[in-house]
């Protein structure tokens, strides 16, 4: 079993913030989405629109998922390298349910391991089990 180091400069703890950050962005892209795909339901029974629902959906998908996607993204870039102290600029993912993140520096070209895994990409950061 492998322990979490306590200041070791090679590990990036970021568990917390980005599990704070994917919690206040996806709770409004939920009241995003409801607010779009409620006039389109009422819509489609009222004037028996079908079509009213894929523009729903697509509406949905330009103005809250992908800007969703996106904004997570470019968070996850934005953390620091603990070796040149630039912005990492990439993570990777390994493993197979649940996924370990680790940083990619652009800069420097070291990998950090993280805090972090996650159950799906772009799913919610769940902090690593100081056990595993």
């Amino acid at each position: 079993m492998t322990q979490i180091p306590g200041n070791d400069p090679t590990f990036v703890r970021c568990a917390d913030e980005l599990r704070a950050f994917h919690r206040g962005y996806l709770r409004s892209a939920c009241w995003k989405a409801a607010a779009i795909m409620i006039p389109a339901v009422f819509g489609h029974v009222a004037f028996d629109a079908p079509w009213l629902i894929m523009v729903g959906i697509v509406i949905t998908a330009a103005f809250v998922i992908i800007p969703l996607q996106t904004t997570y993204q470019q968070k996850l870039k934005s953390i620091i390298c603990p070796h040149c102290g630039k912005q990492a600029g990439r993570v990777k993912e390994r493993g197979f349910f649940p996924q370990r993140m680790f940083l990619s520096c652009i800069h420097c070209g070291t990998e950090t391991a993280t805090d972090c895994v996650t159950w799906c990409n772009g799913g919610k950061p769940e902090k690593l089990d100081p056990t595993r």
